[in-house]
């Protein structure tokens, strides 16, 4: 997986794209696929956070409350497990506990449906897979919920540990499923217990460097199990709003509300003046838009898309355009952009045109 990562990387260094519509005209667009990817990287933390911190915000002006849940997988799949020390069974892979604890996942959100309580209407939140010394994963869940709701998370979490030698959840269910605790001083707030694990399952992606560093190990565990990283649930749609507009933002002849909006949504300069006040501006605009967003802003975006099967073998829509309700014309995602090879940059470069690299 490590020597996978490093090849792809080398291949996006060396790929360039000119964006089609620029194609013959005096200011053609071109960009480096290696620098986009950089930037993407490097950014990715940063705007995984502000939606956590979103989904903070929002819950605090529900007067919602929080609660941080680990789910790890039974004795059986652990080498060397903290409880029933004979029931490793070899057979059994990486990739079968993390399915497992899908399974445990879906139990838990199926037993909250069972007594009306919906994702996005009544809960949502983030979780984040980690890896056991063992190579064994499990789970970080930290979700946001109505007051209510509590006592049935409560009573799902421990359906889903129900079988497990020793009184297992009885015993550590304190570490299993925490309770947030109020405001106050002293007290950390939500996102603070979430986004540790989250910084170190995504230090790697941010680096240069090609390394064999514990959270590359962690990542390329990861991929080889086929277990996402991170995930968002009770957000239907808006992580994938979220993208189309990074993608179209300071395209060309792009229609002015999802223009407007896209400019809001990521800003990117530091205001007038600069220093650390004026980052702080810029952070607090960033999560004042976030916010609206997911408050309602993503309801006036639609996509037109095509149905494809994704890495993780899922059926899913691939994005081919968006549309704000008040704009007439969507905003093509897809097919943006063409090859160019390396020698074309630099005659392009050479012959005095002007390109954004």
């Amino acid at each position: 997986m490590h020597q996978r990562i490093v090849k792809i990387r080398r291949f996006m260094d060396s790929s360039y794209k000119i964006i089609s519509s620029t194609i013959g005209s005096k200011s053609p667009i071109v960009f480096s696929m290696g620098e986009l990817d950089r930037k993407k990287r490097a950014a990715r933390i940063n705007e995984i956070f502000l939606d956590v911190k979103a989904l903070e915000v929002i819950a605090a002006s529900k007067a919602w409350r929080w609660s941080f849940i680990t789910l790890t997988a039974s004795p059986e799949y652990h080498s060397n497990p903290a409880e029933g020390k004979d029931s490793y069974d070899s057979e059994l892979t990486a990739n079968s506990a993390n399915q497992s604890i899908a399974k445990d996942w879906k139990d838990i959100r199926g037993y909250l449906k069972e007594r009306l309580i919906k994702p996005g209407e009544s809960y949502f939140g983030v979780r984040v897979t980690e890896v056991h010394e063992d190579g064994c994963p499990h789970w970080h869940i930290l979700m946001f919920h109505e007051p209510d709701v509590f006592e049935c998370l409560y009573e799902a979490v421990a359906r889903a540990y129900e079988g497990r030698s020793g009184a297992y959840f009885e015993k550590n269910k304190d570490q299993i499923i925490r309770v947030g605790k109020e405001d106050g001083d002293g007290v950390a707030a939500p996102s603070s217990y979430i986004f540790s694990y989250l910084a170190f399952a995504l230090k790697y992606e941010a680096s240069e460097e090609a390394n064999y560093s514990t959270p590359n190990r962690y990542r390329c565990a990861l991929k080889a199990m086929r277990a996402r990283q991170y995930q968002f649930f009770g957000v239907k749609g808006g992580k994938g709003k979220l993208r189309a507009l990074a993608q179209v933002r300071g395209k060309p002849n792009v229609p002015c509300n999802i223009k407007k909006m896209a400019e809001t949504m990521f800003v990117d300069a530091l205001l007038e003046g600069g220093g650390a006040e004026s980052e702080s501006l810029r952070r607090k605009k960033q999560l004042d838009a976030r916010v609206r967003f997911y408050q309602g802003e993503a309801d006036l975006l639609s996509f037109e898309t095509e149905e494809y099967t994704n890495f993780y073998g899922e059926g899913v829509k691939r994005i081919l355009a968006i549309k704000h309700t008040s704009d007439s014309e969507a905003v093509q995602i897809g097919g943006l952009c063409e090859d160019i090879s390396k020698s074309e940059v630099e005659v392009l470069l050479a012959s005095g045109l002007h390109t954004n690299a």
